[in-house]
């Protein structure tokens, strides 16, 4: 569906969002409906992401984040990162994985590896989109990383602990995000948490190499200095020029292993091939005359079930769109 951006009430954008929904027939229909909106906010203001907040600005994230692997880099820097962050953590998506599988996806030299990096990193540390709202006044992210620097060097566990439940407040404790967040809110403030940590610790010459132990866990569950490396509790002496090390969140987080190290020590089930996923899903899911998934949406939620199951981001990158036909293929 084309979408016209425009002011309208919470209960008349539920009922356009209905016919939206009831639209996304088929794949080209809901690529319709995102081209509509990026056309708007590609060429728009934060401002704009924040007057359109929980309308448009989030069914666009959602689209966004649901093709994240179609994405070219500068589209993944410049808007995923740098402006829908904040919505996609409400949106329950796992952003620290989509970037980390989307690092491994890319058929790039390791400098270019580094380079892309680099600008998510930066994009991120420094994005001014606002994660939420504390005593009537919108917080950024980056206002919020400036915090935990100083919060976390301080050393001191009760004002870490005080800081995290305020963040908590920050992200989730409005009248929108109770009714459209579809995360639990422990695990979104987490995930923010995560984001930090990681981009924060590791620096451009090491990320072919922990994206590769993330994604390849298979290969360094042996290795026990790998596991140390990859683990946020280890000490890490070198980082990015354009970032400190933060501390990590509060002891009470750290008594459960991170999202790093559960990913690098977890021993997957045995792997299905590229080719039996590819027939196990057209299998199940019907196409159109055109060769189409109708449910593209239930397509992609079964691929983020096998990268689940499985412990393989790469399953979700296993459709994407070609620009230059405007249709969804097969990365096989």
């Amino acid at each position: 569906m084309k979408l016209s951006v425009r002011e309208m009430t919470m209960e008349a954008f539920e009922n356009l969002e209905k016919e939206l929904r009831a639209s996304h027939i088929d794949i080209s229909a809901m690529q319709e409906t995102w081209q509509s909106l990026d056309a708007y906010f590609r060429n728009s203001s934060l401002a704009e992401d924040e007057r359109f907040r929980w309308t448009y600005f989030r069914i666009y994230t959602e689209l966004t984040w649901k093709m994240f692997g179609a994405q070219n880099p500068d589209f993944i820097v410049n808007m995923a990162i740098a402006r829908q962050i904040p919505m996609a953590l409400q949106l329950d998506f796992n952003v620290f994985e989509s970037i980390v599988s989307y690092l491994g996806s890319q058929a790039l030299v390791e400098a270019e590896v580094q380079s892309l990096y680099l600008k998510i990193q930066k994009a991120f540390l420094e994005s001014e989109a606002v994660i939420g709202v504390w005593q009537g006044e919108n917080i950024t992210v980056s206002e919020v990383i400036k915090e935990i620097n100083s919060v976390y060097n301080s050393g001191d566990s009760l004002e870490q602990a005080d800081f995290e439940s305020r963040l908590l407040q920050i992200m989730f404790s409005n009248e929108e995000a109770e009714k459209y967040s579809t995360v639990d809110p422990e695990d979104g403030k987490g995930r923010f948490l995560d984001l930090v940590s990681f981009f924060q610790t590791f620096a451009q010459e090491d990320i072919s190499y922990i994206v590769d132990s993330l994604l390849n866990p298979e290969k360094y569950e042996n290795n026990a200095a790998a596991q140390e490396e990859l683990s946020p509790e280890s000490e890490i002496e070198e980082t990015s020029e354009s970032a400190a090390v933060a501390p990590q969140p509060a002891s009470s987080r750290l008594e459960s292993k991170s999202a790093f190290e559960q990913t690098s020590v977890v021993e997957p089930p045995a792997r299905l091939a590229m080719a039996q996923i590819k027939s196990q899903i057209e299998s199940q899911f019907k196409k159109d005359t055109e060769g189409n998934f109708v449910d593209l949406e239930g397509v992609m939620a079964k691929l983020s079930e096998l990268a689940d199951k499985y412990n393989d981001p790469k399953i979700v990158e296993a459709i994407y769109f070609d620009e230059q036909d405007n249709k969804f293929k097969w990365n096989i």
